[in-house]
């Protein structure tokens, strides 16, 4: 499926979670199998948002939060539309946390600081 990138080296440099997925479909056959919710972010290299939240997702607090999740990064300069229509995506940077039938659970967008995305991840 085209349009799905794989970018750890470019947002989660260091990075040792295990649980990313170049694709919604394989991120979700995960998220049924074990029962969990999975993280989309989308973004672009170029975009300022996109890159404070790069430093964001370095952080170590944060990506001990990111472990228990399976999540998907999408680069929207290369997404053919599919999940850009779908999901709606107006603006950059956009996350959500969807349950393992693809349904929005939660939505926020811009860039943010460690702490309040912290606070954001773990509202349930």
């Amino acid at each position: 499926m085209k349009g799905f990138l794989f970018t750890l080296a470019l947002f989660f440099a260091g990075s040792v979670c295990a649980s990313e997925f170049k694709t919604l479909d394989d991120a979700m056959k995960m998220a049924k199998k074990e029962d969990k919710k999975v993280f989309l972010y989308f973004g672009t290299s170029w975009c300022p948002g996109c890159r404070e939240m790069k430093r964001v997702f370095k952080n170590e607090d944060v990506q001990r939060k990111m472990e228990s999740l399976p999540y998907v990064i999408v680069d929207c300069d290369d997404d053919d539309g599919d999940l850009l229509r779908k999901y709606r995506i107006s603006s950059i940077p956009d996350y959500m946390i969807i349950d393992n039938n693809g349904e929005i659970v939660k939505r926020t967008k811009g860039a943010m600081s460690v702490s309040r995305f912290l606070k954001w991840l773990g509202e349930e």
